[in-house]
């Protein structure tokens, strides 16, 4: 029996899920009378993609100073699993579109099999044209040659999936809290973020900080969830991610830096006080990425020690 490794992860992504509508395009995540970001554009998500709503197949994409080098794992007529090769170099996109490809898909074969002396794969033809849009940092679509566009999300099967915006929206938010472990009962252990802030404060000049906190939560409210941040047991803010049938999904993150004295002094005043906008589809399970309202201040939270 031939197994596709793409298709082994979709299989665990689809159990660990919950019921999907049984529409073939992809999950759908819009953002209605939503601001545009004007300083930040993410690169696309280095790993696995797929459109949880099919079996069609997946991709496994890597991205290295603007170039994407990929592999689309997928099924030929008998159902069997193949591979093609995907290189080019992201293009600026316009309107929704952040980044884009389009390119040939690369068919190989005659590679190594296991155990078996190495040998170089060769080109066997293409597959067609594929074509590549990338919304947000985990949001994209694709379509090949003529075909439907497929939205496509990256895998999400390490941490919690909510589907907090349904209807509005079929994206499910990684959980950005706790991470619990075995501890005494009553007690988590949450696992920490660092926030790195770059705050442009003249033409081509920046400084940056970094702080370290936590996320508790989530809480869930009306229309939403919202997650209490930390920095040695003071709270220092709030992340509240919305959506109603008018706007959203959309997060905004609020800072009041009043309390541990270490970062009043050490943080700049327009730094403590900014109001974050932040895209739920720039929010995966290890980053997220947002900037203030008059995008002079960028924001990227990386979580540590997660990998």
């Amino acid at each position: 029996m031939k197994y596709s490794v793409t298709g082994f992860l979709v299989l665990i992504a689809l159990y660990l899920l919950p019921s999907l509508a049984p529409a073939q395009q992809g999950p759908h995540i819009p953002c209605l009378d939503c601001p545009q970001l004007k300083s930040i554009k993410p690169y696309p998500f280095s790993g696995n993609w797929h459109n949880p709503e099919s079996f069609e197949g997946g991709f496994m994409f890597e991205i290295q100073n603007g170039r994407l080098g990929g592999i689309f794992h997928h099924y030929d007529q008998d159902g069997d699993p193949t591979w093609a090769v995907i290189i080019g170099t992201l293009q600026s996109g316009e309107g929704e579109v952040l980044w884009k490809l389009e390119t040939e898909l690369g068919m190989v074969e005659g590679g190594t099999c296991i155990g078996c002396p190495s040998q170089q794969p060769q080109p066997a033809g293409s597959a067609g044209t594929i074509q590549l849009e990338f919304l947000h940092r985990n949001y994209g679509r694709y379509r090949i040659d003529d075909g439907e566009w497929q939205y496509i999300v990256p895998l999400l099967f390490g941490v919690a999936g909510n589907a907090v915006f349904a209807p509005h929206s079929d994206q499910l938010l990684p959980d950005l809290g706790g991470f619990g472990v075995i501890v005494p009962p009553g007690v988590t252990i949450d696992r920490k973020w660092t926030l790195a802030f770059r705050y442009m404060f003249g033409p081509g000049n920046f400084v940056y900080f970094h702080v370290p906190a936590r996320f508790s939560g989530p809480q869930t409210i009306e229309d939403g969830i919202r997650y209490t941040l930390s920095y040695n047991l003071n709270n220092i803010g709030q992340m509240v991610c919305l959506a109603t049938g008018e706007s959203g999904p959309l997060c905004t993150l609020e800072l009041d830096i009043s309390g541990p004295p270490a970062l009043k002094e050490y943080l700049m005043e327009p730094i403590k006080s900014a109001t974050y906008i932040i895209h739920p589809g720039n929010i995966g399970p290890q980053r997220f990425e947002g900037e203030s309202e008059d995008g002079f201040i960028t924001l990227v939270g990386m979580r540590t020690g997660f990998d």
